[in-house]
């Protein structure tokens, strides 16, 4: 199998520094200095073994976010409605799927 030249984690990256902190920083300041934000769990994208085969399946963009208990809680909808408002359609020719 042929290795992928850029990793979808790299470009995750990309779009949360270029695209969805910003967004962050503006709307929830506060709730951001308390985010874990990165990629977590399992897969060939997070070992950065992405391949041709592996991207035919639960393959894209993807930023995972933690927050404190009470934070998801108060303000969790908030944050996902906003944004998801503010998201462009696609990222460096790579589409936005929602729920992904």
């Amino acid at each position: 199998m042929k290795r992928m030249s850029e990793s979808i984690i790299d470009i995750s990256h990309s779009f949360f520094d270029e695209i969805v902190k910003p967004i962050l920083a503006e709307h929830f300041p506060a709730e951001l200095e308390q985010a874990a934000i990165g990629i977590f769990g399992y897969g060939s994208e997070v070992l950065r073994l992405d391949d041709e085969l592996s991207s035919d399946h639960h393959w894209g963009l993807r930023i995972d976010a933690l927050f404190p208990d009470a934070v998801f809680r108060a303000r969790g909808e908030e944050i996902k409605r906003v944004v998801s408002a503010n998201l462009p359609h696609s990222f460096k020719g790579h589409s936005l799927r929602e729920a992904h």
